[in-house]
């Protein structure tokens, strides 16, 4: 379960860093 917990985490904060970026560079284009 701790192990199943750390991969959500880490997805869910790979897909906020993804969509800050996609946002960025759709911002400065």
């Amino acid at each position: 379960v701790e192990y199943a917990r750390d991969v959500y985490r880490a997805d869910r904060a790979a897909f906020e860093v993804s969509e800050v970026l996609d946002a960025h560079n759709m911002s400065t284009v």
